[in-house]
C-alpha cells in the first residue's frame, strides 16, 4: 500500500494531482465610511468576495518528474481553467500564486505546490443602446447625407442654357416660400440665422446649382435653423410642417426633347431634397417634443409617416433603405413614449364644472385647464350633461 492511498484526488487542467489541505476566503466585501465628530462609521456592502482556494498539492510516485512537469505547464498557462476540487467540485479559476515545486526523494520521490486559485466568471460589460431620440438624429442624419449624394448623381445641369436657369429659378422660388412662410412666425423672423441662410441660398444659387452636396447641405442647415431658432420643439415641428410636400411653382415641363427631360429630372430631384430636408428637421423637432399624451405623439407619427412614405416612392434604393430605417426609428421613438397617458372619451351623466370633473379624474382640481383647453369649452362653471370629453386616462 503506497503512502499516498490516503490522500483525496483533484486535477488542474485535466492534470491529475493528490490534495493535502486547504484553506478558502469568506465574507463579503466592505468599504468602511468614518465622519469627523461621528463615533459609528457607515459601513458599505459592495458584494460578496470572491472565492480564493489556497491549497497544498503534490504529485508522487517514480513518475513524479514527467507529472511535475506537466502540472507546471498547467499553473504556467494563461487564461481560466477547470479546477476538480476534491472536496468542493469543480470550479472555474484563474491561477493567482503558486509556488513549488518543493521536490524530495522520501517514498519515491515527490514534488509539492502550494497554489492559490481564485474563481473566475465571464467579462462582462455595461450594456449600451441608443435612445430612440439619440437613434432619431442619427438615422436623420444618414437621410440627409444619402439624399445629398442622390441630388449630385441625378441632377445634370449641361446642356442648353435653360436648364440650369430653371433650376436656379426654383431654388430661388423655394427660398422666398420659406421667407413668407416664416415672416409670420415671430422667433423665426427674428433669426438671423434663418434669414441670412436664405439670402445666402438665393443669391448663391446659380454657383450652387452646379455643387449639389453643397445646395443640399445649404437646405439642410436652413431647416435646422429653424429647429433650434424656435424655444418650444413642438413649435417648431409645426413650423417646418408648412414646408411638407412643396412643389414650387411653374408649368408642367413638356417631356419631348432629351433637353426637357433633364430639366424635368431636376426639378424632381430638387423638390425631393427641398422635402427631404424639412422632413428629417421635423423629425428632430418632434422627436425632442413634450407630449401630453400618447395620442398627440401617435397624431405627429403618422404625420412623419406619410411624408417619409411619399417621399420613399422616388427615392433610390440606398435612400430607399435608410428613410425606411428612418421610418422605424420614428415608430420606436414616438409610438410608445413612456410615462404618457393615453386618451379617452367621457359622457358626462349630469351637469359638472370642470373643477369637479378634474377632481374626479385627476384627484387634482388644478388640472381643469387641460380639460377646459383640449374639449374647447367655453362655460367651465357649467359642463352640461350628455357631452361627449376627451380626457387623459391615467
Amino acid at each position: 500500500m503506497s503512502a499516498f492511498d490516503a490522500y483525496q484526488k483533484g486535477s488542474f487542467r485535466g492534470v491529475p494531482f493528490l490534495y493535502v489541505d486547504s484553506d478558502e476566503d469568506l465574507g463579503r466585501r466592505k468599504l468602511v465610511h468614518e465622519y469627523p465628530y461621528r463615533d459609528l462609521p457607515y459601513v458599505e456592502d459592495l458584494g460578496r468576495k470572491s472565492k480564493n482556494f489556497s491549497m497544498e498539492i503534490l504529485v508522487a510516485g517514480p513518475d513524479y518528474m514527467a507529472w511535475r512537469n506537466r502540472l507546471m505547464d498547467a499553473l504556467d498557462a494563461p487564461g481560466a481553467g477547470v479546477l476538480v476540487h476534491p472536496t468542493r467540485g469543480q470550479k472555474n479559476v484563474e491561477v493567482l500564486d503558486a509556488r513549488g515545486p518543493r521536490e524530495s526523494t522520501r517514498d519515491g520521490g515527490t514534488a509539492r505546490f502550494y497554489v492559490t486559485f481564485i474563481e473566475s466568471g465571464p467579462a462582462l460589460y455595461p450594456s449600451f443602446r441608443m435612445s430612440p431620440q439619440a437613434e432619431t438624429i442619427r438615422l436623420a442624419d444618414g437621410v440627409d447625407s444619402l439624399a445629398a449624394e442622390q441630388l449630385e448623381k441625378r441632377t445634370n445641369m449641361t446642356g442648353p442654357g435653360f436648364i440650369a436657369l430653371d433650376a436656379i429659378a426654383k431654388t430661388v422660388d423655394f427660398a422666398e416660400t420659406v421667407k413668407r412662410t416664416i415672416s409670420r412666425i415671430p422667433e423665426l423672423a427674428a433669426s438671423s440665422a434663418v434669414m441670412q441662410g436664405l439670402l445666402d441660398l438665393s443669391t448663391g444659387s446659380s454657383s450652387l446649382v452646379y455643387a449639389p452636396i453643397d445646395l443640399y447641405n445649404s437646405i439642410a442647415t436652413i431647416f435646422r435653423d429653424i429647429q433650434t431658432a424656435v424655444e418650444n420643439p413642438l413649435d417648431a415641428w409645426n413650423a417646418l410642417g408648412n414646408f411638407a410636400g412643396y412643389a414650387g411653382a411653374g408649368d408642367t415641363v413638356p417631356l419631348t426633347t432629351f433637353s426637357r427631360i433633364t430639366q424635368a429630372e431636376n426639378r424632381t430631384q430638387l423638390d425631393l431634397a427641398f422635402n427631404l430636408a424639412s422632413a428629417t428637421a421635423g423629425a428632430r423637432a418632434a422627436s425632442a417634443g413634450v407630449y401630453d399624451s400618447q395620442n398627440a405623439a401617435d397624431a405627429v407619427k403618422n404625420v412623419i409617416l406619410s411624408w417619409l412614405d411619399d417621399l420613399a416612392l422616388i427615392a433610390d434604393p440606398r435612400l430607399f433603405e435608410a428613410l425606411m430605417d428612418f421610418r422605424a426609428g420614428i415608430i420606436a421613438d414616438l409610438g410608445n413614449r413612456p410615462g404618457l397617458p393615453g386618451i379617452k372619451s367621457l359622457t358626462l351623466v349630469e351637469a359638472t364644472p370642470t373643477l369637479v370633473l378634474a377632481h374626479r379624474l385627476y384627484r387634482d382640481a388644478g388640472r381643469d385647464a387641460d380639460i377646459v383647453a383640449r374639449n374647447r369649452i367655453v362655460h367651465p362653471g357649467f359642463v352640461p350633461s350628455g357631452m361627449v370629453l376627451e380626457v387623459l386616462d391615467v
